[in-house]
């Protein structure tokens, strides 16, 4: 696999990533606006004007949040769209260099095969001593690649985007999800 794939690949899963995760703030954030709202309407039936100027200003900054969060995911929107055309890009021009690789493999193998028939090969040409370090180089070369492609498995895996929202999910304690005193509560 080429490098500038494989970079734009990882780009991608971690701008999936982040989208993911800027979504599940966003969601937090609506949630606990509608809560601090609820909370601020009571308050106010109950007379505590002081608690729901609180939730008001609360509110306010979250609201704010909310704004900026929603911004970030467009903008993660468009960074996924611009991604996901370079891998497509990058992906469709490997798959043409492989092509070409096997065509000219195949050329390269009738030539070869037509070279018997057609022309003599001199007799000091091959060697048993050349086929057989070039029997050891192919093999060498066949190790190399098959541990390559292995590394790319393991690394595709770990590193795909469903394996880094994972890992990149944010943990939210108890605390950081209710963002008021306890004197807000109604009652």
């Amino acid at each position: 696999m080429l490098p500038e794939l494989e970079r734009a690949k990882r780009a991608l899963a971690v701008a999936i990533a982040q989208d993911s995760q800027e979504g599940q703030r966003l969601d937090a954030t609506r949630a606990r606006i509608e809560d601090l709202e609820t909370r601020a309407v009571a308050a106010i039936e109950g007379g505590r004007d002081d608690l729901a100027n609180e939730a008001a200003e609360a509110i306010a900054t979250l609201e704010a949040e909310r704004d900026a969060s929603a911004t970030a995911r467009a903008l993660f929107a468009a960074e996924i769209a611009k991604l996901r055309g370079h891998v497509l890009q990058q992906q469709m021009r490997f798959s043409q260099l492989e092509r070409g690789r096997r065509i000219a493999r195949a050329a390269e193998a009738v030539r070869m095969a037509r070279r018997g028939r057609v022309e003599a090969a001199p007799i000091f040409e091959g060697t048993l001593a050349e086929a057989e370090a070039t029997l050891i180089r192919l093999r060498e070369r066949q190790g190399e690649a098959d541990a390559a492609e292995a590394a790319f498995d393991a690394l595709d895996a770990a590193t795909g985007p469903i394996a880094v929202a994972e890992s990149s999910r944010p943990r939210v304690s108890a605390r950081a999800s209710n963002p008021l005193p306890p004197t807000f509560l109604p009652g």
